[in-house]
């Protein structure tokens, strides 16, 4: 069957109604032109299209070629093609590169990164990757991260798109990403008006660096908090924290995405490295991963639940 434009409160209508017992009995049509007199889809801009999967019969249809924005029921399309496509128990593969095995030190030159597509690679995960490489004896990086995300193009949000914001939910799409291309701000106002805010990153990387020009305003100023965002050049992004916050106000939290997912994910992952006592003395930067010697390969969770939480939170 194929859906075009459904807004979720059809959906949800039409799960609750082909879901009861009574209806069953009725023809599947009958059923969703109840649907559509409810109520909430009064005055609703619809477009559908329900055929049959082996013939492809028409078994209902209203206003089938409207053009209509599917907005985020696109997912559902999203999820069955990569479902059809990979099959539910498929495991997208991150790789890590190697110059050579650790040599008698624990050395190597240096890592690279190799993104496989994995959308739900998050800061634990890294730390996983980070855990193995240690148990394997990794103990000093003596040259740089490299990141190569080359899977997938550079066109990391679609073309139409126009002003794309900081927002989480404007988060890029990549090969290599952790943390859904996306972390969190935390602002709490000082002690006295005139002060600056306390501004801190999760996760604390060095490639998200703080720029803070927010001030703390009397108890009934108006509240006019910015957090946004730039990339002056490559290994670096600053997070602008501009406006007023009122004193006494609690601690406010802004999830925000960033510009470059690759090079997010190496600094996440370089930091999961530093955390277990492994020494890196280069830089994270873009490149085309030739590094001989595969270190590493994390499997990351199955389809079937990366589709799950794509669904859900979505």
């Amino acid at each position: 069957a194929r859906a075009r434009a459904a807004p979720s409160t059809l959906l949800l209508c039409a799960v609750a109604l082909l879901a009861s017992t009574a209806a069953q009995a009725r023809p599947l049509g009958e059923r969703l032109e109840i649907v559509l007199g409810e109520r909430p889809l009064k005055g609703a801009r619809l477009g559908i299209l329900v055929a049959h999967e082996r013939d492809g019969r028409v078994i209902f249809e209203r206003d089938a070629d409207r053009p209509l924005i599917p907005a985020s029921n696109m997912k559902i399309m999203t999820a069955i093609g990569a479902l059809s496509a990979f099959g539910p128990t498929h495991r997208f593969e991150t790789r890590v590169l190697s110059d050579r095995p650790p040599d008698a030190a624990g050395a190597v030159g240096g890592l690279a990164l190799v993104g496989g597509g994995d959308p739900v690679l998050n800061s634990e995960d890294w730390w996983r990757v980070a855990a193995d490489l240690a148990r394997g004896g990794l103990r000093r990086v003596e040259g740089d991260i490299l990141v190569d995300d080359s899977l997938f193009d550079r066109e990391y949000w679609h073309p139409a798109w126009s002003g794309v914001s900081a927002r989480a939910y404007h988060a890029p799409v990549a090969a290599l990403t952790a943390n859904y291309g996306a972390f969190f701000i935390a602002i709490e106002p000082g002690k006295a008006p005139g002060e600056p805010v306390a501004v801190s990153v999760d996760p604390p990387l060095s490639y998200l660096r703080i720029a803070n020009m927010a001030t703390t305003g009397d108890s009934d100023a108006r509240r006019t908090l910015s957090v946004a965002r730039t990339m002056p050049g490559e290994g670096v992004e600053i997070v602008q924290v501009r406006g007023t916050v009122r004193a006494g106000d609690d601690r406010d939290e802004f999830p925000r995405s960033v510009r470059d997912p690759a090079l997010y994910a190496g600094s996440v992952f370089a930091m999961q490295l530093d955390a277990l006592g492994i020494e890196v003395t280069g830089r994270v930067r873009r490149a085309k991963a030739t590094l001989p010697h595969v270190l590493a390969t994390h499997e990351g969770r199955p389809l079937a639940e990366v589709v799950r939480l794509f669904m859900k939170y979505s």
